[in-house]
């Protein structure tokens, strides 16, 4: 895949192995999310830094897909065309939306036992019913974790 600037290349991605954390964030959601604005350092880079693309799922560090299944996820092949990259045809990309990607992110800091400090909600997720159902997915996270985790995600959530 190449763009007018440099090469990209993007991992092969599936419904069930998808971008995500800070790589989906910056891409604008069908939901209306619009995307945090650094899409051009998250894909090309700047200098000398490559990006670092999220990806989570099958076979994957991070794998909520047993949490929310498909939740959130979609092709944005046409986004990412839209922005500058070139994608075959014949070739999909799936990301997941703004409220699966900081699902994610908050998913992956408790299994680290980290407090998510980097995380506010409102930061990403600035159409109402998106704000919305990440909220009515917080409660799913509870057979997932452990007492420990329990705890800091109950002290989070107060903070938002």
């Amino acid at each position: 895949m190449t763009t007018k600037q440099n090469t990209i290349v993007l991992p092969k991605t599936t419904s069930t192995c998808y971008l995500t954390g800070m790589t989906a964030l910056n891409i604008p959601a069908p939901e209306g999310t619009t995307g945090d604005w650094h899409f051009e350092e998250s894909f090309w880079g700047r200098e000398n830094i490559r990006p670092k693309i999220f990806v989570a799922g099958e076979g994957r560090d991070l794998n909520t897909n047993a949490i929310w299944g498909a939740l959130g996820i979609y092709d944005c092949s046409s986004i990412l065309r839209a922005k500058g990259i070139t994608i075959a045809t014949e070739e999909r990309v799936y990301a997941a939306n703004h409220c699966r990607a900081v699902l994610d992110m908050l998913y992956n800091a408790l299994q680290h036992k980290e407090y998510p400090y980097h995380i506010t909600v409102d930061d990403w997720l600035d159409v109402d019913s998106e704000l919305k159902r990440f909220f009515e997915n917080i409660p799913v996270l509870n057979n997932f974790l452990e007492d420990d985790e329990k705890i800091i995600l109950n002290s989070w959530v107060g903070t938002q």
